[in-house]
Parts: C-alpha cells; structure tokens; sequence
C-alpha cells in the first residue's frame, strides 16, 4: 500500500504572497528589492547568526527527474528576511493645511498661501543632501522666497490678545533651492512630487535640461518572471518515503510506502496513513 502526496508537505517553512502575509500579520511585508536578484517568499525565525554567516539548507529540486534533494549556501541575514514581488502600498503624503496668507498694503487678506509650497528647512536640507547623491555635483542654495515689500507680505502668524480665536502659527515657509543656473525649485512641491507614489515610494533624481527631474521606480516592483526564486527549505525523506515523478502531468511528487492493513475504524486506511492525511490537511489549513 502506497500514498502520493505533493513535495510542499517537505516544506520546512511557510511561502507567503504579499496578501497572504498581511492577513496572517496584520502589516505589509517589506517593499520588494528587485535589486538583490531574487525572490524569496519565506523566512526561517531560527536564523539568527552574524548577517554573513553561511546558512546551508536543503530543498527539492523539482526540475530533476526525479526530483532530489540539493544543498544551497545563502546567508543568515537572507534567511531570515523575505522579498515578495508586488506593490507595497507607501503612506499618502498629507498636506497640513495652513492659515497662512498673503496681505496687502493695508495689511488685508488678500489670498491663503499655497499649503503644498510650504516647507521645514530640515526638509529643504535633507532634499539637498538627495539631490547631491542622485546628481553629483549640482549646484544647489537654499533660499527662502518672499513676496515682502511696499505693496505685499506674507503674515505667518496672528497674536491678537482681543480676538484669539483667529491667531496662529505656522513655522513652514516657502524654502526653494536656487540651483546654479539660475533657476528654482520649490521644496514643498518638490517633495510631493516625490510622493506621488506614496511617502517613501522608490525613486531618483535625473538631469534633464539642466534641471534635477524626480523619477518613479515603481515599475521595478513587478518583475516579469525574470528573477530566480529562492528555493523553500525542506526536511530529510522518511526512510519510506521516495521523490518520484507522477503521472502524464510528471508532477514532482512523494511516495510513501506504507505496508498492509487498516485498523478497521479509518475506512482502511491504517493509522499511519491516517496521521499523515492529517498533517497534510494542517499544512493546507482544512478542517479535520
């Protein structure tokens, strides 16, 4: 007597899409990093040596015939991290509105300043530091523009001690960065452009026209089959147990033999078969 049974049931650790690792998680897995080269869907919690430790497992390898069992050498810090293809959802950038605004010469409200043109200097100082890495050698000052003069100012703040319920503060201002040809960019739109895809979204700088142009890298997240998947860690085979090629589809399968005779309550099937059905309904999360 005889059970055939897929290679997954080997499977030593779980294999997650991005789906099924929010639902059992409750959060996103990481953003995939097309660069290392590779998918991989799982992760072993047990690997936790020095990062450049070797980490020797065993998988299947179905494309044998018949399947065998081969070692692969990866590192302790590849083994315990996964990179699943697919978009991973970044945070919406929100504009904090503002109650700034522009006034006239008698010091009227004449219009609110653009919420999405205001900026924190760190902001306009960490973008410089990007800018410079992404386009070495740009020539780039931080300024701050401001329409004061005879006829307009921008107030930023109210301090009116007979009417409180007016006064404000608002710290952002209208950074640019004056780059050497004479041009500018706003900072606060600059950095919602970058976010376009979500805060954090993947993406660089590149030179066009003499001006630094924000480009997405989103498209890089859903790679066309063309990275190698890392294999999934397998246990040893049972002594009954056989790698075999099954039927006309040749899928890679499990062979084990299991001996005669049923314990009269399993609807013949003996108790050993009858554990090993159950196992493999647990790993495939059914009700027995």
């Amino acid at each position: 007597m005889a059970m055939y049974y897929a290679t997954m049931v080997l499977d030593l650790v779980t294999g997650y899409t991005r789906a099924l690792f929010l639902e059992i998680f409750d959060v996103q897995a990481p953003p995939f990093q097309p660069d290392l080269g590779y998918v991989k869907p799982w992760w072993d919690s047990d690997a936790t040596g020095p990062d450049n430790d070797p980490y020797i497992y065993q998988y299947v390898d179905r494309s044998a015939v018949p399947p065998v069992l081969r070692e692969l050498e990866i590192t302790q810090k590849q083994a315990c991290e996964v990179n699943i293809p697919g978009k991973y959802q970044y945070p919406d950038y929100v504009v904090t509105p503002t109650r700034a605004y522009v006034a006239g010469p008698s010091g009227n409200a004449i219009n609110l300043v653009q919420a999405d043109r205001l900026s924190y200097r760190n902001s306009a100082e960490e973008l410089v530091d990007r800018l410079q890495e992404d386009v070495p050698g740009l020539q780039t000052t931080i300024v701050e523009a401001t329409l004061d003069g005879v006829f307009f100012k921008i107030v930023y703040e109210l301090d009116d001690p007979n009417n409180p319920e007016v006064n404000f503060h608002e710290n952002r201002r209208l950074w640019e960065i004056k780059l050497g040809h004479g041009g500018f960019l706003n900072v606060g739109r600059l950095l919602k452009k970058m976010a376009a895809d979500g805060v954090g979204s993947p993406g660089y700088f590149q030179l066009r026209g003499g001006n630094p142009i924000w480009v997405s890298d989103l498209t890089l997240e859903n790679p066309s089959g063309t990275l190698a998947v890392l294999p999934t860690p397998a246990r040893d085979l049972d002594d009954d147990e056989t790698l075999i090629i099954l039927g006309v589809s040749a899928t890679p399968s499990i062979r084990r033999d299991l001996g005669g005779g049923g314990d009269g309550n399993t609807g013949g099937f003996n108790a050993r078969a009858m554990a090993i059905l159950e196992a493999i309904a647990k790993f495939l999360k059914l009700n027995v």
